[in-house]
């Protein structure tokens, strides 16, 4: 799953919460093998609409469904409405690794 999050007004604000308080409250949901933050506000040359993608990845996508039921899951997707000042867009799909090479 991906997650979007718009730019709030103000993104130090935004920032430290998600790192300081959503984090270690998303660490106790169960079942995720990589959890990757592309952080996007920090190039004032380039605004972007959205401060941070989030891209969560479980063992498969019933793997997903029980983690965001569980009661850590519903804790962290409560979270979001404390420091997201828009709506969130959630993505899902199946992820595919292609070769660089």
């Amino acid at each position: 799953m991906t997650i979007l999050y718009p730019m709030p007004p103000d993104p130090i604000a935004f920032r430290h919460h998600y790192l300081e308080h959503h984090i270690p409250l998303a660490k106790k949901m169960k079942g995720l093998r990589r959890w990757r933050l592309h952080w996007l506000d920090d190039d004032p040359r380039d605004p972007s609409p959205w401060i941070l993608v989030a891209d969560l990845c479980t063992e498969d996508q019933d793997a997903m469904n029980r983690m965001l039921a569980s009661p850590e899951g519903a804790a962290a997707r409560a979270d979001v409405a404390t420091f997201a000042t828009q709506p969130v867009q959630f993505l899902r799909g199946e992820e595919q690794e292609v070769d660089p090479s």
